[in-house]
């Protein structure tokens, strides 16, 4: 119930904050064609456990996309090992002693 009450937050904060793409330069019509496009990918995040993604400071809606895009429907990992292992990464630690 905790995740689902975030989320729902996340959503809402999105929703009622500006967009970091405004800008005079870009125009109003770019600026309100690109908040219309984040406003889909809000909703389609909204309907995967993507939408989690929003609660860590830093990821917004279009970087939080990009992930869920990428890597796909999130029932197909079912461990964060896999999911390291299909992102390229793989974390160790080289050293030349025991710690």
């Amino acid at each position: 119930m905790g995740a689902a009450v975030a989320a729902a937050r996340s959503r809402s904060a999105f929703c009622s904050v500006a967009s970091p793409w405004h800008s005079k330069t870009i125009g109003n019509e770019k600026t309100q064609e690109i908040q219309a496009l984040e406003r889909d990918i809000a909703a389609y995040l909204a309907k995967t456990p993507y939408i989690l993604l929003l609660s860590f400071p830093g990821v917004n809606v279009v970087s939080a996309g990009d992930f869920a895009g990428e890597m796909g429907p999130i029932e197909n990992y079912l461990t964060a090992k896999s999911i390291t292992g299909r992102a390229g990464l793989f974390p160790s630690r080289y050293q030349s002693d025991q710690v």
